[in-house]
């Protein structure tokens, strides 16, 4: 499943080095599937125990994606109250029809496309229960395209912000701008729209020339998932820095370690030397293990507290820290922070470095541990 027309740009990597450029602002206009029916009309000759009541109504959903519209039985009008439902057999619909001025009442239900209902009715012209009669509903069937537009701004630590509308086809829209949050990294991206009732939310990952992940829609009465829900990376848009600068920098490899671990699991951490555009110097540690199923990573990089030798000069904890996951099993791929991963060194001589790690995360049950070697690079503290 693709989306289409977002305004964005491939990665750049170079190096170790991101082209780092961001736009004020972005446009955005993705197509979303919406396989929710829309309900417009109904008509019916219901055969009463005193004859044939006629029933119609224009059907509309209201802000909670209720079914509402304006009815009439035998010509007088009725109040109309609703819902739609997903079952398993298809789309049901259920709606209760009051009479306005005459006591009347009259109860369809049925599955959309099916071409008759299950009837209640009472009034002037008597009772009828009837398990399935043919009726005349007027309702969208098969996938429906929404669409989701706006314009939205990010910053340099990867936040976005901004506005938008979505169009769902469903005819209860709200009324003006709605809000778009976010956060893009190197390699996933997560999207929020609201407004009023509506909420879509996208979380990906970089797949190729896409993001993949998945799509969460609530637009009243629809409620859908979306399961690997493509975004292509073309367009105009640009990735921020990483790390929480606001200005352009630049990364240098100082020192890197690898993981041996238990379970099928190993890994490295890279720390890089970063100097900005101003001439402020830091270091900053990425980490990434897997088991080929399960990969831990810290996408945006942790800046080192500047009082932190590097390389480690003793024995004794000398890193801990959270970590992003996500399954290869699942296919929404979708990341959060699940686990915390521990540095012990047992030896910290001159370009001889060696200790233990542990990686522990409580949601899969987890407790992986391992040795690992550290090499200095040319630069040093």
């Amino acid at each position: 499943m693709r989306g289409t027309r977002i305004a964005l740009k491939p990665l750049v990597l170079s190096t170790g080095l991101l082209c780092l450029f961001t736009l004020p602002t972005l446009a955005v206009e993705l197509q979303i599937p919406i396989s929710t029916p829309r309900l417009m009309g109904i008509a019916a000759e219901i055969p009463a125990s005193e004859g044939t009541a006629l029933l119609s109504a224009v059907l509309r959903y209201d802000a909670k994606g209720k079914v509402v519209g304006d009815a009439t039985i035998d010509g007088q009008p009725a109040s109309v109250k609703g819902a739609l439902k997903k079952t398993a057999g298809g789309w049901g619909y259920s709606m209760t029809f009051k009479g306005l001025g005459a006591p009347v009442n009259c109860k369809i239900s049925g599955l959309i496309g099916s071409g008759v209902a299950a009837i209640r009715y009472r009034g002037p012209r008597g009772d009828a229960k009837v398990a399935s009669f043919p009726v005349a509903l007027q309702a969208s069937e098969g996938a429906s395209s929404g669409a989701l537009s706006g314009s939205f701004q990010v910053d340099a630590r990867g936040k976005i912000m901004g506005t938008g509308q979505f169009s769902s086809g469903l005819g209860n829209d709200p009324e003006g701008d709605g809000k778009v949050t976010g956060k893009l990294t190197l390699t996933s991206v997560s999207l929020k729209f609201k407004s009023g009732k509506q909420t879509i939310t996208f979380k990906g990952e970089v797949q190729g020339a896409y993001l993949v992940g998945t799509l969460k829609i609530k637009s009243p009465p629809a409620r859908e998932t979306i399961e690997s829900f493509s975004i292509p990376l073309d367009g105009s848009f640009s990735l921020p820095p990483q790390g929480g600068h606001d200005e352009p920098e630049t990364e240098q490899l100082l020192f890197t370690i690898e993981l041996d671990g238990t379970s099928g699991f190993f890994g490295s951490v890279t720390v890089n030397r970063v100097t900005t555009s101003s001439g402020k110097v830091f270091n900053r540690a990425y980490v990434e293990i897997s088991s080929g199923r399960l990969y831990y990573r810290n996408l945006d990089g942790l800046e080192l507290d500047a009082n932190l030798p590097l390389p480690p000069t003793a024995t004794g904890k000398w890193l801990s820290f959270p970590l992003e996951v996500y399954d290869a099993a699942n296919a929404g791929h979708q990341f959060k922070k699940s686990g915390t991963f521990t540095i012990d060194v047992t030896r910290a001589d001159a370009g001889d470095h060696a200790g233990t790690w542990s990686l522990r995360d409580n949601a899969f049950g987890l407790a992986v541990s391992g040795t690992w070697s550290g090499k200095t690079e040319l630069i040093r503290q």
